[in-house]
């Protein structure tokens, strides 16, 4: 009797006595390193789905949490207060690991600053339900925000980081249909949009196949408009399973490119001068297969050429092949689907390289193939010259002005004097008398060069020799640029103050 009383006890006292709990520990401060109360406590399961249960999920008067969560892999978000009260950006922490007690450490919350407005339709009537999202321009990842979405009077106020993002005007729960819009800022303070107008929106639709009538599928498509070329915003707009796309776009004319993915070898294609005044669906759209037209982008020297461009045309008659991502990575490299065929290939650098196009006529295609490209740059050159009458002994010379590279002038002192300081003028041009103007006293010697001034340098030589360096085009220009150089130096002496020859450059690439 006295053992089954006490095994019973037992069994009760077992009943009584919960595991220990899981648990996310840790203390969340501000900019300044101050710990912040308040802050709000979320956890979204990875491994399950959905929002975890918690308990005492938010930080206490120091900013410190203790919070109760079942064990498991989670994206934890701390939420600030949301404006006015605070401009602190959310944070979140991706792949928790709980198993027991997980110390978060300190959780730094970035500041940033609002961004307010409201949205309305083109009669000024308040748009509710629009969802805002924003994307980190510099990384493509999205930027957490509280209140994203409008209000039943169309209002929103959000907190944004001061790096350059899109903001996204997401449109799916709105009715009636409105087109979704897109926008880049760079905020650097709070900021009122004031009303952001959102047009009547139509659906875009069609069925994307390829031979055999099978689906394409994650197509993406890309909707630009006709006359800017500019590209609209269009959320969910891949192919899915079954081939079909279904996009919201205002009234306009469009171009319509069709994406596939690289790996399904099928060949690109667009749609031209697509009327859109009503809901519009383009029916069936058939890709072809294609090959793989592949290779590096340099130039002239071997250095990798980044976001150059590939252009590819049917040398019969001049027609442009869609081709989706075929600009240069980092490493110059290229990889397009192409159809078979023979083409006109041309490799164009992007804008502001100071690089020339190559242009490869008469390529026959006909399987997978490996064509490279090099883009001629601009010879940078230098020429030194004298006046022919002294007292110019002192001689300048310099390295080629080559874009991105130091540009180093050298001055060799002749006759030799004490150590002393070099002035280094830039100008436009040379003097317009081959022999130049006689200079005053001091410095002896003659001026050499003339026009608009671009920059003056200063360096020290030892009595012999002394030099100046200047990054290129950081200072003075750019590629193509024509200037001149001359330099007045120091020697002990006021005798010794004197001008130098001078030399002629161009800036380039090589």
């Amino acid at each position: 009797m006295h053992l089954r009383t006490a095994r019973f006890a037992l069994c009760l006292f077992m009943l009584a006595s919960p595991a220990a709990a899981d648990l996310i520990i840790g203390q969340v401060v501000g900019p300044n390193g101050a710990g912040l109360p308040g802050v709000g406590i979320d956890a979204i399961d990875l491994i399950n789905g959905g929002q975890a249960t918690l308990a005492n999920d938010s930080t206490d008067a120091g900013g410190f949490f203790t919070t109760t969560i079942p064990a498991g892999v989670y994206r934890i978000i701390f939420k600030p207060a949301p404006p006015p009260a605070s401009t602190l950006l959310v944070v979140e922490v991706n792949n928790v690991v709980v198993s027991g007690t997980n110390n978060m450490g300190t959780i730094t919350l970035p500041q940033g600053v609002s961004l307010a407005g409201r949205t309305v339709d083109v009669n000024g009537f308040p748009v509710a339900n629009v969802n805002l999202d924003v994307v980190n321009l510099a990384t493509g990842l999205g930027v957490p925000v509280q209140g994203d979405a409008t209000n039943a009077f169309g209002n929103f106020t959000i907190v944004v980081p001061t790096t350059a993002i899109e903001v996204q005007f997401r449109t799916d729960n709105v009715v009636p249909t409105l087109a979704p819009i897109a926008m880049q800022l760079t905020l650097s303070a709070n900021t009122s949009l004031g009303d952001v107008t959102l047009e009547p929106g139509f659906l875009l639709q069609g069925i994307v196949r390829k031979s055999g009538a099978l689906p394409v599928v994650g197509a993406d498509i890309d909707v630009l408009e006709s006359v800017s070329g500019d590209q609209l915003f269009t959320p969910n707009d891949n192919t899915n399973s079954s081939g079909n796309f279904s996009v919201v776009v205002p009234a306009g004319t469009y171009d319509v490119e069709i994406c596939p993915n690289a790996a399904d070898l099928l060949v690109a294609t667009e749609l031209l001068a697509l009327s859109v005044a009503g809901n519009t669906n383009v029916g069936i759209i058939t890709l072809i297969g294609g090959v793989v037209l592949s290779g590096t982008i340099t130039k002239t020297g071997g250095a990798p050429v980044q976001n150059a461009d590939v252009d590819l045309r049917l040398e019969a008659n001049g027609v442009a092949v869609v081709l989706c991502g075929d600009n240069s990575n980092a490493s110059g490299n290229y990889s397009v689907v192409v159809p078979t065929g023979t083409f006109t290939v041309t490799f164009s650098p992007p804008a502001s390289s100071c690089l020339g196009q190559d242009f490869h006529t008469g390529v026959v295609i006909s399987g997978n193939q490996v064509l490279n490209g090099v883009l001629p740059g601009v010879a940078a050159t230098n020429v030194n010259y004298n006046a022919s009458i002294s007292p110019n002994t002192d001689l300048l010379s310099a390295t080629k002005a080559i874009l991105g590279a130091p540009w180093t002038a050298t001055l060799s002192r002749i006759p030799a004097t004490a150590a002393g300081t070099i002035t280094l003028t830039l100008k436009r041009a040379k003097h317009p008398n081959p022999n130049g103007g006689v200079a005053g006293s001091p410095p002896f010697g003659r001026v050499l060069i003339a026009g608009p001034l671009l920059a003056t340098l200063t360096g020290a030589h030892n009595g012999s020799t002394g030099s100046v360096s200047v990054g290129v085009p950081l200072t003075i220009g750019y590629c193509g640029l024509h200037f001149t150089a001359q330099a007045r130096s120091t020697g002990g002496s006021v005798a010794n103050i004197r001008l130098s020859s001078a030399v002629d450059t161009t800036i380039g690439t090589f």
